[in-house]
């Protein structure tokens, strides 16, 4: 866990200056595990910004959770953005409204699956992979951008780890 990094965007409520950045009351600030990472009054662009504090060549995984004061549509957007800026990381979206906090949600899902839910996904993920390279005629590259995966060579390692084979042979083993 010591490798997990974790942020958030919230609104100011009140004018202050911490780590020499002016806030005013109603900015929006990315904050993460060493502090206020960006400010701004975009959304989008405070989230972009603090991911891009965040991000180092070990991350794998960037997960959003949003909450009722952001639409379905922005935080597609803001996850197409990250997919484009990010093209090796896996990026996932999950919403909060379901009722729960998000360590409630790692618990209940690790109770029913024993996976977190980052591997529960990647893992119907890589199951829709399996069926298109059976039944398609797309390439494993191509399938591995359709499913969400921003990097054949992270799709590729995967997909070998719980099918134990390439996705490339994988797909010649079923090739009619």
């Amino acid at each position: 866990m010591k490798n997990v990094k974790t942020g958030q965007v919230t609104y100011a409520v009140r004018d202050t200056k911490i780590d020499d950045k002016e806030i005013r009351q109603g900015d929006i600030m990315g904050i993460g595990d060493k502090g206020i990472l960006a400010v701004g009054q975009d959304i989008q662009q405070v989230a972009l910004q603090m991911v891009q504090e965040m991000a180092d060549e070990d991350a794998e995984l960037i997960s959003i959770y949003y909450g009722s004061d952001v639409s379905e549509e922005q935080a597609e957007a803001l996850c197409q953005q990250l997919e484009e800026s990010y093209p090796d990381f896996d990026v996932e979206m999950l919403c909060e409204e379901i009722g729960v906090s998000r360590a409630q949600l790692y618990r209940k899902v690790k109770a029913i699956t024993n996976l977190s839910p980052a591997e529960f996904i990647r893992n119907i993920r890589l199951e829709c992979a399996a069926e298109l390279l059976r039944t398609s005629q797309q390439t494993a590259t191509e399938i591995a951008d359709q499913i969400g995966f921003g990097s054949y060579n992270h799709f590729s390692e995967y997909f070998k780890s719980v099918y134990g084979v390439s996705p490339k042979i994988y797909k010649d083993k079923y090739k009619k």
